[in-house]
């Protein structure tokens, strides 16, 4: 009697994965959740998946695209990478060729690595001209069936509409996140977009401030100052978001942010002003090993404030016409800049008002009071005590503890 192979049918029908997609994967509510889907429908289908990925370039400055992989009974993993090949498996340059040529490529037996018997690269062509790859794995000898090779053709377009969806949602929340900051972001894509949308917070204001930019700028040249600039930024910036505060604008050289309160009792007030005070005496900690380094360099170190304020000011809109911008007004934004100019005036990086002392108290030494430009009543002000400044002897191992994120 002859041997028959009988090969099973896969259904392409009503309820398929491919119709699943079309209807725009009802009950996903993420990438994430769309792969695996897609890959258990598949499977039920009869299609033999031991793995499947999906990886999607983004607009972003520091992250090249996201890679999303599916394996039966795990949750969907996500990384986010810099370049193609970290996605790849080794599997020479599968992706990218796959990208770029605009073919499904496949790769058999010991091309497919990982143990996989087959490994499928399909190119998803976005309407807007991009291409991204999906990879199908099987452990199945042999490979893909015809029937099963059908099959993820079929889902190959819907997979690409519904991918460049979700693509764009993505970029855009990396770009407004880039340009506003996460808080802002939602904002907006909450609907805060008129001139004068705007609401009443309390919130510590952070304001710092590069010293002698003018002079660097004309030694250095523009593209020398723009290093710099960046590298400074990067310091007192990043120590910001990294303790949960929000960079409401760069004005050239200087930086306004903000620790809101998450509630309005003096408790919150307290994490707040901890916040703040922490994101500083980091800022303070990278800012020595960045000006350490410059040294070494034989290059002029960076002179810089940070001054720090408590109060109430409103957060919103303010433009002309359809240009619009988030900003920070009210009286102790302005407070928080007088305050961080007298940095210059008593020779030190880190100056608080009496509210932000009172709430972060036993690290403060007294500057007395003063009267600042366009402030009414004098304030007194705070800096940190001598054995606890950046550049006291001993101070190091203090200020390491904050970046450890210990309290100060």
């Amino acid at each position: 009697m002859r041997n028959v192979r009988i090969i099973k049918r896969i259904s392409i029908g009503p309820g398929s994965a491919a119709r699943w997609l079309v209807a725009g994967a009802p009950g996903a509510l993420g990438p994430e959740q769309v792969l695996a889907g897609l890959a258990e429908r598949l499977r039920g289908e009869g299609v033999a998946l031991a793995q499947a990925s999906v990886f999607v370039t983004t607009l972003h400055p520091k992250v090249h695209g996201g890679c999303f992989t599916w394996r039966p009974g795990r949750a969907v993993e996500v990384t986010e990478v810099r370049y193609a090949a970290t996605c790849r498996d080794d599997r020479e340059s599968a992706f990218d060729r796959a990208a770029a040529e605009r073919t499904v490529l496949r790769l058999r037996g010991a091309a497919a690595g990982g143990g996989f018997s087959e490994a499928l690269f399909q190119p998803l062509a976005f309407l807007s001209g991009e291409t991204h790859v999906a990879a199908w794995m099987t452990r199945r000898r042999g490979g893909f069936s015809p029937d099963e090779l059908a099959a993820l053709d079929t889902v190959r377009e819907p997979l690409s509409r519904v991918a460049e969806i979700i693509a764009l949602r993505r970029t855009s929340r990396n770009l407004l996140d880039t340009y506003l900051g996460r808080n802002t972001r939602g904002r907006v894509l909450g609907g805060a977009v008129h001139r004068g949308d705007s609401e009443e917070l309390r919130a510590v204001i952070w304001f710092c401030d590069m010293r002698d930019s003018t002079l660097l700028a004309e030694r250095l040249g523009h593209a020398g100052f723009f290093e710099v600039l960046n590298d400074y930024l990067d310091c007192v910036g990043g120590a910001v978001i990294d303790n949960g505060g929000e960079i409401v604008r760069f004005v050239g050289d200087a930086a306004l942010a903000m620790f809101p309160l998450r509630g309005v009792s003096a408790a919150a007030e307290r994490r707040a002003c901890s916040r703040a005070v922490r994101a500083a005496r980091e800022a303070m900690v990278r800012m020595e090993v960045l000006n350490g380094g410059y040294r070494e360099q034989g290059r002029q170190t960076i002179d810089y404030g940070i001054g720090l304020h408590v109060g109430q000011v409103v957060y919103g809109n303010v433009g002309a016409g359809a240009r619009l911008e988030f900003a920070v007004i009210g009286a102790a934004a302005n407070e928080a800049a007088r305050i961080e100019s007298q940095c210059k005036r008593f020779g030190v990086r880190l100056v608080v008002s009496d509210r932000v002392a009172a709430a972060v108290p036993g690290c403060w030494r007294t500057l007395g009071r003063h009267a600042l430009r366009g402030v009414c009543e004098r304030r007194e002000l705070f800096t940190l005590r001598r054995g606890e400044d950046v550049r006291a002897p001993g101070a190091q191992g203090l200020l390491a503890g904050a970046v450890a994120g210990r309290p100060p």
